[in-house]
C-alpha cells in the first residue's frame, strides 16, 4: 500500500553525541519538496531522525503560486503581492515614466543647473528642463491620474487576495478554523467553566454551540529557559571531554592570540547541569494546576461556522461594546466573564503559537520594544552623520572641479564626484543590514506571543527604519538649494546609485548571505574536529546546525516595500525610477523563489496575517506618491499654481478615500453581505471528522497539557478508526506521550540569526499522522570513528538499512 506524506510535528528528544552523518541526511530531507504528490514506498529513502524523505521531488521554479500552498499559506500571498506589486511598476512606468522620461529628454536642458551636469540621466528627469523653461502641466496630471488609478488597484489587489486565501483555504482544513483566541482571562478560571461560558453566549447570540475542548496556556517561562541552557551546557560538556581524551587531558582554550583563556573546569559545568536537572525535573514532576494560567485561551468548537461566528459577532456590535464600556460596574453582558470583559478573534495556527511568552507582561513586552527602539534610532543617527560627512566631502570636491580652468576639467574628477553617491548608496545598504540584524536579534526577545505577531513587528520596523534610511536621509542631505538637486552630486544622481545599488546588491547578498556563510563555516570547524576524534554537541544541535535556515518573510516584504516606497517618492521627479524598481523587483521575486524552493528548509506554516500587514502600507505609499508629485512641482516651479491644481486635486482625492470612513464602511459591507449571504454549512465539515487528519491541534501542541492532549486525540482515533488503528498510532507515537518528554521538545530550541526566529528542534513538517512514520532518535553514534571519506556509502548505508540502527521496521510505513 501507498501512501501520501502530509505536513507534522513529531517530537523527538536527544541529547546523545552527535553522528554528523545523520545530520547531513537531514540537511537533505529538510529542504522545501513536493511533498502533496509523494508516494511512500518500500524504496523511499527517509531521514531517520524526522521522517522526511530525501528522494522527494523540488518544486519547479516556474510552478503556479497556487501549488506553494503545502508549504503553507503565507508563501503563495507573499509571492503574489510581489508579482502585483511588479504589474504596478511596469504600469507605471508604461502609463506615466516612459512619456514624461521622453518629454525630460527631449527637453535638453540638463546644463543650465551647473558644470558637469549634462548626463543621460540628468536629461531624463525634470532636470532636463532647466531653470528657465515651463514643466507641461501633463507630467503633474500623468502622475495624478495614476496615483488614482493605483487606488483602484489597491482594492483589486485586496479583494484578489482574500480570494486565493479562500482558493487555498477551500483543500486546507486546520484546527484554527474551529477554535478562537480568547484574551484578557484576568481571574482564576478553569477550563470547564470557560467552556460552559462560551455554549452559554452562542445561545444569546442565536446559534447554539457544543465546545470541544478548552486548552489553557500555562505559565512555562522559567521551565524552558532552564532547559536550553541544560541543552548548551550538555554540548559544551560533550566537547571538553572529548577534547581531553584526544590531547592526552590537556584542557581546551576559547578565544585567539593574547586573549585565550580556559573553558569553564568539568566539574563546574557538570555542577550546573545538575543543578538545572533539579530545577526541571522539579517542573516537570509538577502537576499542571502547580502552575500558573496566563491570560489567553484556545476554545475549539465542533463546528467550523461556529467559530467564525463567535468571531464576528465579538467583534462588530459597536452599540453593545460602548454600553458595556459605560456600564462595566453594573452590567454582566455576553461579553464578560467573570467580570472581564474578554477579547476574541480566530486563533493562529498551533505552531505559530510561542507557548512560553503567553505570560509575559505588558511592562516586559514595552521594556524590550524600548530597548530595540533605541539601538534602531541610535544606528539611524550613526548613518545619518556618516552620510553627511560623505555628502560634504562630495560637494567639497565639486567645488573644486567646479572652480578649475576649463581646460583642466577632466572626465575622469567628474566621475569620481558622481561616484561619491556610489560610496553614499553602499553606506546606506550597509547601515541597513546591521539595521535587519539588529532590529531581528532585539524583536526575538521582545516576547512576542505567535511567529506572525513576531515577524510582522520585524517588518513594521525593518520598513520604517529603512525607509528612514533610505529616503528620508536623501531628503535630507539634500534638502539646500534646489538646484543642487540636478548636479553631479544632487538627488536625482544618489537616487539613481540606490536604486541601482539596491537592485544589484540584494539579490546578491540574499544568495551570499555572510551569516548563511557563516553557518558554513561553523560545520566546517565541526567537521575538522570530528576527524580528530571530537565531537562537542548533541544530535540535536547537529540536526539544527546542518539543517538550512528557513525563508525570512519580514526581510522579504521590507525589501519589496522600501524599493516600492522609493520609487515612489521619486518617480515625479525621476521617472525612471518605475523602469529600474520593476527591474528590481523582479530580480528579487526569481532569487526568493529560487533560495526557497533550492536552499531555504521547508517554512513553518505562516498564515495571512503578513500578506494583511503588507496592505496596511500600501495607502501610506501612494499617499506619499501623491504628495511627492505636488512636492516637486511645486518647488521647481513655484509661480506656475496653476499646474499643480489637479495633482493637488487627485491629492486630496486619495487622502479623502484613505482617510475618511469610506475603507471602514467597504469594509462593514463586506461583513454584512457574509452574515447575509451566510456560512456555507457541510455536514461533513465536523471537528471530529477531520480531527483525525490533523496534525497537530492546540492540545498536543500546548507543551503542559501535551499528554491529556495525546489521550484525547486517541479516543477519537478509536471512534473513527477502530482499536486497531488506535494501537497502531499508541505504538507509534509511545516516545511523546509522556508529558515530560514533551515539555523537554518544546523547550529544545535554538536561534537562528538569519531567519530570526527558533525553530523547534523536533519539528517535523512531513509525515502523515495516520499514516507516516515517527522514529525514535539514535540510541548512540555506530558511526562516529568511520573515516569521513566514506561518509556518502554510511548515509546509503543508513538509508537502506533503518532497522539496524532504529527500534521501528519500514514494514509499518505499510
Amino acid at each position: 500500500m501507498e501512501e501520501s506524506f502530509e505536513v507534522e510535528n513529531p517530537l523527538i528528544t536527544n541529547q546523545k553525541k552527535a553522528d554528523l552523518k545523520l545530520a547531513r541526511i537531514h540537511q537533505k530531507a529538510s529542504k522545501a519538496r513536493n511533498l502533496r504528490s509523494y508516494k511512500v514506498t518500500e524504496k523511499s529513502k527517509l531521514c531517520p531522525c524526522c521522517s522526511l524523505p530525501i528522494d522527494a521531488p523540488y518544486y519547479s521554479l516556474c510552478c503556479s503560486i497556487e501549488k506553494l500552498g503545502d508549504l503553507g499559506i503565507g508563501v503563495p500571498l507573499y509571492f503574489y503581492f510581489v508579482s502585483r506589486v511588479i504589474l504596478w511598476l511596469l504600469w507605471s512606468f508604461i502609463f506615466a515614466g516612459a512619456y514624461c522620461a521622453y518629454q525630460d529628454y527631449n527637453a535638453g536642458h540638463s546644463g543650465d543647473w551647473g558644470k558637469g551636469s549634462e548626463s543621460w540621466y540628468i536629461d531624463a528627469s525634470l532636470g532636463g528642463f532647466g531653470k528657465d523653461e515651463d514643466i507641461p502641466e501633463i507630467q503633474g496630471i500623468l502622475h495624478a491620474a495614476n496615483s488614482v488609478v493605483l487606488v483602484v488597484f489597491f482594492f483589486f489587489l485586496r479583494k484578489s487576495l482574500t480570494k486565493m486565501i479562500q482558493k487555498i483555504d477551500k483543500n486546507h482544513i486546520t484546527p484554527s478554523d474551529y477554535t478562537v483566541w480568547v484574551k484578557n482571562l484576568r481571574n482564576s478560571y478553569n477550563s470547564q467553566d470557560l467552556k460552559a461560558f462560551f455554549e452559554k453566549q452562542t445561545q444569546y447570540f442565536g446559534f447554539p454551540t457544543t465546545v470541544e475542548s478548552v486548552s489553557v496556556a500555562y505559565d512555562i517561562n522559567q521551565y524552558v529557559k532552564d532547559t536550553r541552557d541544560h541543552a548548551k551546557l550538555k554540548g559544551l560538556l560533550l566537547f571538553v571531554q572529548d577534547y581531553q581524551k584526544k590531547h592526552h587531558g590537556n584542557y581546551p582554550k576559547k578565544g585567539g592570540f593574547c586573549c585565550k583563556s580556559y573553558y569553564p573546569q568539568e566539574g563546574v559545568i557538570k555542577q550546573k547541569i545538575d543543578s538545572l536537572e533539579k530545577r526541571i525535573n522539579k517542573f516537570e514532576l509538577k502537576a499542571k494546576e502547580s502552575y500558573n494560567q496566563t491570560h489567553y485561551a484556545f476554545v475549539t468548537f465542533t463546528k467550523e461556522e461556529d467559530a467564525k461566528l463567535v468571531v464576528d459577532y465579538w467583534a462588530i456590535n459597536p452599540s453593545t461594546r460602548i454600553f458595556c464600556c459605560l456600564c462595566m460596574l453594573c452590567y454582566d453582558g455576553p461579553f464578560t466573564f467573570k467580570n472581564v470583559r474578554l477579547h476574541v478573534e480566530q486563533a493562529p495556527e498551533p505552531s505559530d503559537i510561542i507557548w512560553e511568552n503567553l505570560s509575559a507582561t505588558s511592562c516586559q513586552k514595552y521594556l524590550r520594544r524600548l530597548i530595540t527602539t533605541l539601538w534602531t534610532l541610535a544606528l539611524l543617527i550613526g548613518c545619518f552623520i556618516l552620510v553627511y560627512i560623505t555628502k560634504q566631502y562630495q560637494r567639497n570636491y565639486y567645488k573644486d572641479y567646479e572652480n578649475k580652468p576649463k581646460d583642466e576639467r577632466t572626465y575622469q574628477d567628474l566621475l569620481q564626484v558622481r561616484l561619491y553617491s556610489f560610496g553614499l548608496s553602499v553606506c546606506i545598504l550597509i547601515i541597513n543590514r546591521f539595521l535587519a540584524i539588529v532590529v531581528r536579534i532585539f524583536s526575538s526577545t521582545e516576547k512576542h506571543i505567535t511567529w506572525t505577531h513576531y515577524h510582522r513587528a520585524v517588518t513594521n520596523k525593518l520598513v520604517t527604519a529603512m525607509v528612514l534610511n533610505s529616503v528620508g536621509i536623501l531628503i535630507w542631505v539634500n534638502s539646500g538649494k534646489i538646484d543642487d538637486w540636478f548636479l553631479p552630486y544632487g538627488l536625482v544622481n544618489d537616487v539613481l546609485f540606490l536604486l541601482i545599488v539596491s537592485g544589484i546588491s540584494s539579490p546578491l547578498t540574499y544568495i551570499f548571505s555572510p551569516l548563511y556563510l557563516y553557518k558554513v563555516h561553523k560545520r566546517r570547524q565541526v567537521k575538522k574536529l570530528a576527524r580528530r576524534g571530537i565531537i562537542g554537541i548533541t544530535q540535536i544541535e547537529a540536526n539544527k546546525l546542518w539543517e538550512n535556515p528557513e525563508v525570512d518573510m519580514a526581510q522579504r516584504y521590507a525589501n519589496i516595500l522600501v524599493t516600492l516606497i522609493i520609487c515612489f517618492i521619486f518617480a515625479p521627479l525621476f521617472p525612471l525610477c518605475f523602469l529600474i524598481g520593476f527591474i528590481s523587483v523582479f530580480l528579487q521575486y526569481w532569487t526568493d523563489k529560487l533560495m526557497l524552493l533550492r536552499r531555504h528548509s521547508r517554512p513553518r506554516n505562516f498564515g495571512k496575517g503578513m500578506s494583511n500587514n503588507m496592505l496596511k502600507w500600501i495607502p501610506l505609499f501612494i499617499l506619499a506618491y501623491s504628495a511627492s508629485n505636488c512636492t516637486f512641482l511645486f518647488f521647481l516651479k513655484s509661480e506656475d499654481y496653476h499646474n499643480i491644481l489637479i495633482p493637488i486635486a487627485a491629492f486630496l482625492l486619495v487622502a479623502l478615500f484613505f482617510v475618511s470612513p469610506i475603507r471602514f464602511l467597504c469594509g462593514i459591507k463586506g461583513k454584512i453581505k457574509r452574515k447575509k449571504e451566510g456560512i456555507n454549512v457541510d455536514e461533513r465539515n465536523d471537528y471530529e471528522e477531520n480531527a483525525v487528519r490533523f496534525n497537530e491541534d492546540y492540545m498536543r501542541n500546548n507543551p503542559l497539557l501535551a499528554k491529556e492532549g495525546w489521550k484525547e486525540w486517541l479516543k477519537l482515533v478509536e471512534h473513527r478508526k477502530g482499536t486497531a488503528e488506535k494501537k497502531k498510532m499508541e505504538t507509534r507515537f509511545s516516545n511523546v506521550m509522556s508529558a515530560a518528554n514533551n515539555m523537554r521538545n518544546y523547550a529544545y530550541q535554538m536561534v537562528d540569526l538569519e531567519s530570526g526566529q527558533y525553530r523547534t528542534i523536533a519539528e517535523n513538517p512531513f509525515s502523515s499522522v495516520m499514516g507516516g512514520s515517527v522514529i525514535n532518535p539514535v540510541a548512540g553514534n555506530p558511526f562516529m570513528d568511520a573515516p569521513m571519506e566514506d561518509e556518502y556509502s554510511e548515509e546509503r548505508n543508513i538509508l537502506e538499512n533503518p532497522g539496524n540502527y532504529y527500534p521501528y521496521q519500514r514494514n509499518e510505513l505499510n
